[in-house]
Formats: structure tokens, sequence, C-alpha cells
């Protein structure tokens, strides 16, 4: 279950717990991640929006594919729900904050790019794996194409030095320094000052 935090300030936290059984419930965390935003989008009263998971895979988190599993059947369900989660957070009324650790491939990595600013551990992974197989590529043409026409390719496994040259993640953090590095982020949003 989605662990949901508010404080004074108005910004929200939402902590995606961690799928120990890959694709057991995977669809559920989305579909409860969509129902999470949607009512969050309804209340407007959120400044900012901090997504983060436990665990130290982004990945596994949502139960998906790893980089290497080519052409990996994706299920129509988890395919529909991360539609909704796009949709949730391209109209989302508030800065997305997604922190991020581990991998994030696929259907992951297109979660990240409808979120404002990425932060991403030093030794995070990217890649658009597995994305030509989505039965709802159409929806989120948008955010691909762009990478595919600057040179990223399906199968290019980035580092996350290199998803930052590409703007695909907005900061790095250290492991270490993962809380001053969220907080000083959050502080800049909320001042008017984008990284």
């Amino acid at each position: 279950m989605i662990e949901i935090t508010y404080d004074q300030q108005g910004v929200v936290n939402l902590t995606l717990p961690t799928n120990t059984h890959r694709h057991t419930g995977s669809h559920q965390i989305l579909i409860d991640l969509a129902n999470k935003l949607q009512l969050l989008n309804q209340e407007n009263s959120c400044t900012l929006l901090l997504i983060s998971h436990r665990g130290n895979d982004f990945n596994q988190v949502l139960g998906l594919q790893p980089w290497y599993c080519s052409y990996a059947s994706i299920h129509p369900v988890i395919s529909a729900a991360v539609v909704d989660v796009i949709l949730q957070l391209e109209s989302f009324p508030a800065p997305v904050i997604l922190c991020i650790s581990g991998g994030c491939f696929g259907l992951a990595m297109v979660v990240a790019g409808y979120c404002d600013v990425v932060l991403a551990e030093v030794n995070t992974l990217f890649s658009l794996a597995n994305i030509g197989v989505l039965n709802s590529a159409d929806d989120i043409s948008r955010y691909v194409y762009p990478l595919m026409r600057g040179g990223l390719n399906h199968y290019d496994l980035l580092s996350a030095h290199r998803a930052e040259i590409l703007g695909i993640v907005g900061k790095l953090y250290d492991w270490d320094n993962r809380i001053p590095s969220i907080a000083n982020c959050k502080a800049t949003i909320l001042s008017g000052v984008y990284l």
C-alpha cells in the first residue's frame, strides 16, 4: 500500500512499497498510484508532490521487467495502469519530484519522464527497453520520441550521469546524502526557482 503524508507547507509525500514478488500485484501498485494522484488532484491543496520508494530499485517497486528482458510480454492491465498514472501526472496542478534508485527501465522510465524533476541516485541505470511492445505506445510517444530523436535507442543502457546530460534526470544524489538532496530540491521548487 502506498504511504501518503502531508506537511504544513502543503508538500505531499507518496512512498511506494517494496514489491518483493516481481509482477505479483504490480498492476495494483500502478492503479493505487493513479488513484492517489487523482485524489490529490481533486483536493487541489498540494503545493508540491514528492514520490519516492522503499527498497533500492524503482523498476522492481513497479513490478516491471529488467532492461535485458527484450520484448517481454507486458500485460494490458499494466500498460493501461501506466497510462492512467501518466495522465494523472500530466494534469497534476503542482510540481512533481520523483526520487529513484536502482533501475528505471521501460515503463518506469516513461513514468519518470512525466514528472517535473527526477532525482536519481548516482548508480541508477536507465533504458527504454520494451517500449516498442506497449499496447499504448501512442499514448507515451510525446516523451519517448524526443529521446529517440536525441539519439537514445531502445536498448541503450544509460548511467545516471548520461541520463542527467540527456535531461532525463534533473539532479543526482549519493545514497548517503539522499535526505539533504531531497530537502534542497523541495526548498528550491517551493521558493519558485526550478533546478
